[in-house]
C-alpha cells in the first residue's frame, strides 16, 4: 500500500504543471515598455525524484524569465534561464544551465546570450538590439539556491 501511494505521489508531481512561484515588474523606459520576472518549477524528471527520495543530498531545477512588455501589455521578447542545483542543508551547487530566448516582435533582435554557472548560482546575460533605432538592452537573470533548496 505504501509503494502504490509513493508511485501516485511521483506520478503526480511528475505530471502537475509548472507554478509561477514569484513574478513582478521593473520599469525599463517609462515610453516604451516594462520588464516582467517569473520564476518557475521546472519537472523534474522521475528518476532525480527517486533519487531525491533517498539521498542525502537534492536535487532542484527551476527557471527565471524576464519579459518586456509594451504598454498596450502584449510581449516583445524574453530570455529564459534555466538552472539545476543540488543541496545537502549545508551548501548548495549549481549543475547544470542553459538558456533561451524567445522574439515577439520581429523589430528586435537577440545580439548574444550566454549562461555560466558558479557555485551556488547561474548567470545569463543577453544583449539585444532594436532592428530600427539600433538602441540596444542587456537583460541579465540570476537564480541562486541556498543550502535548504530555496531558489530565488
Amino acid at each position: 500500500m505504501k509503494k502504490a501511494v509513493f508511485t501516485l505521489l511521483l506520478i503526480s508531481i511528475f505530471f502537475t504543471p509548472s507554478l509561477a512561484l514569484a513574478s513582478g515588474y521593473n520599469t525599463i523606459d517609462e515610453n516604451s515598455y516594462y520588464i516582467t520576472t517569473t520564476i518557475t518549477d521546472s519537472p523534474t524528471p522521475i528518476m532525480l525524484l527517486a533519487n531525491n527520495a533517498q539521498n542525502k543530498n537534492k536535487t532542484i531545477t527551476k527557471s527565471k524569465t524576464k519579459t518586456a512588455m509594451a504598454k498596450d501589455g502584449s510581449a516583445i521578447w524574453s530570455i529564459t534561464l534555466t538552472a539545476t542545483f543540488t543541496y545537502d542543508g549545508s551548501t548548495a551547487k549549481c549543475t547544470k544551465c542553459s538558456h533561451s530566448s524567445t522574439i515577439y516582435d520581429k523589430s528586435w533582435k537577440v545580439k548574444s546570450c550566454s549562461s555560466t554557472k558558479k557555485q551556488n548560482s547561474a548567470t545569463t546575460t543577453a544583449k539585444l538590439i532594436h532592428n530600427t533605432d539600433g538602441s540596444q538592452k542587456t537583460c541579465n537573470i540570476t537564480l541562486k539556491c541556498s543550502p535548504t533548496g530555496n531558489v530565488s
